[in-house]
């Protein structure tokens, strides 16, 4: 199955890594949807806020895993719960890929 774009969430600093080493991964999660700042933690059951949005065309990379459904946070499993949907990509994306990069302005949650 073919899939066009996915949005990787990540940090400002983990962004300048992947330009510098021309790839994301290997191994990273993309989801379908756009979430807002404030949701993205909890939908998504992350360990720590983002603050980048990159869109990727996926469409041509051969293996995805999914869609599935986020694990609740390991760090915090009672708040960021999880539950939106995700993908696996095992293998290394290249730059070339990202279509655009979106600064994500986190919003007033305690816990970043």
């Amino acid at each position: 199955m073919s899939y066009g774009l996915l949005v990787h969430y990540t940090t400002q600093e983990v962004l300048l890594a992947i330009f510098d080493y021309g790839a994301i991964g290997p191994g990273c999660w993309l989801t379908p949807a756009a979430y807002a700042a404030c949701l993205m933690p909890y939908d998504l059951g992350l360990d720590s806020p983002r603050d980048a949005c990159l869109l990727i065309d996926v469409s041509t990379i051969p293996r995805l895993w999914g869609p599935g459904t986020a694990a609740r946070s390991q760090r915090y499993p009672w708040q960021w719960s999880g539950g939106g949907i995700e993908f696996y990509c095992q293998d290394s994306i290249p730059v070339d890929r990202v279509r655009r990069v979106l600064p994500v302005a986190p919003c007033g949650d305690r816990l970043r």
